[in-house]
């Protein structure tokens, strides 16, 4: 319900979304910077694996020589050879929850 407000204040003031809801924002310049704007906290941090939180779910980025290069408040950048970025949950092994339609 809160939600659907803010939605709709934003709507009609013109202000865009992810501002007014707390959505996650992603920016990514190249493969060497990913900027990440209303996180929720970091889960893991690793070189090879950065996994953070967010309204609409887990973020994970792996990549090489990853650095959790600014943490400030709700934004976050990490730089280092992104290699792919994954939406969601994670199971035990670290792979995407869901699967990919090949399970035996």
């Amino acid at each position: 319900m809160k939600k659907n407000i803010r939605q709709a204040a934003a709507q009609l003031l013109e202000i865009p979304a992810d501002i007014a809801c707390g959505s996650l924002r992603i920016t990514l310049l190249g493969r060497q910077l990913l900027r990440a704007e209303n996180h929720r906290g970091i889960i893991s941090y690793d070189p090879a694996r950065i996994s953070f939180a967010a309204v609409e779910g887990d973020v994970h980025i792996y990549g090489s020589e990853l650095n959790l290069a600014a943490l400030d408040g709700g934004a976050l950048a990490v730089d280092g050879e992104i290699q792919r970025i994954i939406f969601g949950a994670l199971d035990d092994s670290g792979a995407a929850d869901g699967g990919d339609g090949d399970e035996e």
